[in-house]
């Protein structure tokens, strides 16, 4: 987690949050961080949370936001997935504007 710097906070949802960061180093881009809970009744999603990782590292299209890492967040109790940002925000929120 030395890697970025929180910006806001983007949302929160049953399965975790959502932040957004920028790296401290390098291209210093801003990404999504997604950090769902691993203790407890959450801890039975981190398979899934494996999967969508594994899902977003192989997709190649333009409308699924690259995988940029995930990893497991030992002293926080969490596994976190990094992606980069969508500007314009999520698909929900598009189909909200134009309905």
């Amino acid at each position: 987690m030395d890697k970025y710097e929180e910006i806001r906070v983007i949302g929160r949802r049953a399965l975790g949050t959502v932040v957004l960061v920028r790296e401290k180093a390098g291209a210093r881009r801003e990404l999504v961080l997604k950090a769902l809970p691993c203790e407890g009744e959450a801890a039975t999603r981190i398979e899934d949370a494996r999967n969508e990782a594994r899902l977003l590292a192989s997709a190649r299209h333009p409308n699924v936001l690259p995988l940029v890492e995930a990893f497991r967040d030992a002293p926080r109790k969490r596994f976190v997935l990094v992606t980069e940002y969508a500007r314009g925000g999520d698909l929900a929120r598009a189909i909200e504007i134009l309905l």
